[in-house]
């Protein structure tokens, strides 16, 4: 899932309102819940079930589109919290098992809360991109960079992952350059502009070895 900041206007749009319907039904949820206090447990009502039935198979979705705000969705517990040793509680995936871990629902709701906010700051944000031709330029080129690595997830490698090693840095940076100057010669020669390159060229190309160029004679 691309990050936030790198969606044009509808991804955006879609990843608000599914955050929106997901809290309406978390907060429905919570309206129809009761607790038992000895043994704690939650005690859910029909109508609970299905807001919850609505959203649980959503979560993982949900879980992504709050990291592409690149921040964190889990809690640290540490023994002092709960019984056990320290470790991560993903408030988002774990909404509706949180009092296992003495959390409480509210805290994934914050998680949404937060999330649903940082995505309504960046509409604007999202419609400048959108609008923007450079902004469809790179995600062009992104996708070509990206597009030799995409075999490797036949042997299990995440292309991405792999993309971010140096050789791979290296070789994206080559197909960046690539292709911009192959659009360029492209445009130029739809332009007429063959002959003005051809000029250009050849003094370059006389300065090596069998280039075809030509030089005056001295």
């Amino acid at each position: 899932m691309l990050p936030a900041d790198r969606i044009p206007v509808w991804t955006h749009w879609r990843r608000r309102r599914d955050l929106a319907e997901a809290r309406a039904h978390v907060a429905a949820y919570l309206e129809a819940v009761t607790y038992q206090a000895f043994p704690f447990r939650v005690v859910e009502s029909p109508e609970a079930a299905t807001h919850r039935g609505a959203v649980e198979p959503r979560l993982r979705r949900i879980r992504r589109i709050v990291r592409a705000l690149r921040g964190p969705s889990t809690v640290r517990l540490t023994p002092g919290d709960s019984v056990g040793e320290m470790r991560d509680v993903d408030v988002v995936l774990e909404l509706f098992e949180l009092h296992k871990h003495s959390l409480r629902i509210e805290d994934g709701v914050a998680v949404l809360a937060a999330a649903s906010d940082a995505y309504e700051a960046g509409r604007r944000a999202a419609w400048l991109r959108t609008l923007n031709p450079f902004y469809w330029l790179d995600m062009f080129l992104s996708a070509v960079e990206i597009a030799p690595f995409l075999p490797l997830r036949l042997v299990g490698i995440r292309p991405a992952r792999a993309a971010r090693t140096l050789p791979g840095r290296v070789l994206r940076w080559w197909l960046r350059v690539a292709v911009l100057l192959g659009g360029a010669l492209w445009v130029a020669l739809a332009l007429g502009l063959g002959d003005d390159l051809q000029r250009l060229a050849d003094p370059l190309l006389a300065r090596f070895p069998g280039g075809g160029g030509t030089s005056s004679p001295r």
